[in-house]
């Protein structure tokens, strides 16, 4: 009986993509992307911070900068893995790997993306709001909004919205388990005698004023992938949508425009 030996070979990818990322165009990086140049420079220079080098054993580990590239790629685009891989000449496992891993180690930097305001910034928030709007003492707004995934096979009819499809809820769900239900009821976290809006999916209480329609403003027209959301783990979902939200705060405070085609 003869033994047969499968050869391995190396299927064929772009070669050295990131290098080609490095020749973009401002317009373009940033519609590719979602984010400037100088921001993801800064996301990676957070993200090194961070890193612990592995050991020289087995294959090359992938750098912090293209995990970078990779995990907002994916966020920035409804491209499929198989498409990806072959664009950043990585397997569909270090992909997934890149992505979570990145979005990991956002959700850990919380305090860094997502604060509320406080002295200066809150009272530039109430004025911009003023300005804009003609409504005095608006610290903020609240929205909820559904975020399309592929429900898992356990208990699968506990995801399915009032519209019969499968959705995970962003902010709503949220305020009703977070310290923010008992903050809108606390004078010290509102100066000015300021106040959120939210629409009728929230309760009146003395810092939220209610109901003011929803006006679609909280989309997932930034990063792209957010329309619909795939994975086996149910609890990779909140870790992705949470740090994609982190990214929309961290762009807005570098000055990026955040109304994208």
């Amino acid at each position: 009986m003869t033994e047969v030996k499968h050869q391995r070979f190396k299927h064929v990818r772009i070669y050295k993509y990131e290098n080609v990322i490095d020749h973009y165009l401002y317009e373009d990086f940033q519609t590719h992307f979602r984010m400037s140049r100088s921001s993801i420079g800064l996301l990676i220079k957070l993200c090194e911070a961070s890193h612990t080098p592995k050991l020289n054993i087995g294959r090359p580990q992938v750098s912090v900068k293209l995990q970078c590239l990779i995990c907002i790629w994916v966020l920035a685009n409804q491209e499929s893995y198989r498409s990806i891989e072959e664009r950043f000449d990585v397997s569909k496992r270090t992909v997934f790997v890149c992505l979570m891993r990145r979005c990991k180690l956002i959700n850990t930097r919380n305090s860094i993306f997502i604060t509320w305001p406080q002295g200066r910034d809150a009272h530039s928030v109430i004025e911009s709001s003023r300005r804009k709007k003609s409504f005095p003492g608006v610290l903020g707004a609240i929205d909820g909004c559904h975020i399309a995934i592929c429900p898992p096979k356990t208990n699968a009819f506990t995801y399915i919205n009032r519209k019969n499809r499968a959705s995970m809820m962003l902010q709503a769900v949220i305020f009703q388990c977070s310290k923010l239900s008992r903050m809108c009821n606390e004078s010290n976290y509102f100066p000015e005698e300021s106040h959120l809006l939210g629409d009728s999916a929230y309760l009146l209480s003395n810092r939220l004023i209610t109901p003011f329609p929803d006006n679609g403003h909280l989309s997932q027209n930034k990063w792209r992938r957010l329309n619909y959301l795939e994975f086996n783990i149910i609890t990779n979902y909140p870790i992705v949508i949470s740090a994609a939200c982190m990214l929309h705060n961290f762009c807005q405070r570098q000055g990026e425009e955040l109304s994208y085609e």
